[in-house]
């Protein structure tokens, strides 16, 4: 049996088109064959693409530019690229269009979000008085629990109330976007996990489940049901 094919959304810094190894790394411990899609915004080529592909991952990456949302920048906003989150939209928008399933992870969570007309906090600590720490660069340190709402193709999937997770953002979710659903939140009310209601697989976490591949049975647990939904 051939292995999904899923396509990986790039990025470009230093003039290379590149991704994390660990997206590929979990990508195929799951069963599925990795291919990065070098950034490009025209809607014609991201329809082509993802004609393709099996399935979608948009992985994590910078801050998403608050242009994109029509905010006016933060003075701690970090490193953003108005042209990443415009080739990241496209793919989004043209694989939500074909239904194809798609994973978002951290940044992927974000940008799938402000894709469908939600916005951002640009900063949790300056914007989220009382907030939990939620950036530790230890990307094996479990820092907080997410909460996984009932009746979500979340809960299903890691078949958890709770799980403890690692966490490696300072943005996260103001206002949903359309059909933007909540899977989970963190203890201070972060949300953690989205989904796009009336699609068979769009779901996003905002913590790195692929950093975690190895040793952690929910992280196999989800990339499992992605690749498993794609073949």
């Amino acid at each position: 049996m051939a292995r999904p094919l899923i396509g990986i959304a790039g990025f470009t810094p230093a003039c290379k088109i590149t991704t994390t190894e660990r997206y590929v790394r979990a990508v195929e411990l799951a069963g599925g064959l990795a291919l990065i899609i070098p950034p490009q915004a025209s809607p014609e080529r991201a329809e082509v693409v993802v004609k393709r592909l099996d399935g979608l991952l948009i992985p994590g990456g910078d801050d998403v530019d608050p242009a994109q949302y029509g905010h006016a920048r933060h003075e701690r906003l970090g490193v953003c690229d108005s042209a990443h989150d415009a080739a990241d939209r496209a793919v989004i928008q043209a694989a939500l269009q074909r239904r194809l399933l798609l994973l978002g992870i951290c940044r992927g969570l974000q940008i799938l979000n402000v894709a469908l007309g939600g916005t951002l906090y640009q900063d949790i600590p300056a914007e989220c008085p009382g907030a939990l720490a939620h950036h530790d660069p230890d990307f094996a340190a479990r820092v907080h629990a997410i909460a996984i709402e009932p009746g979500t193709l979340l809960r299903d999937i890691l078949d958890a109330n709770e799980i403890p997770v690692n966490s490696i953002h300072h943005q996260a979710i103001r206002d949903l976007g359309e059909g933007v659903q909540v899977a989970a939140r963190a203890p201070d009310g972060v949300i953690e996990a989205i989904a796009v209601a009336h699609q068979p697989f769009a779901l996003a976490v905002q913590y790195h489940p692929e950093a975690l591949i190895d040793s952690d049975v929910y992280a196999q647990r989800l990339f499992a049901a992605f690749i498993a939904a794609a073949g």
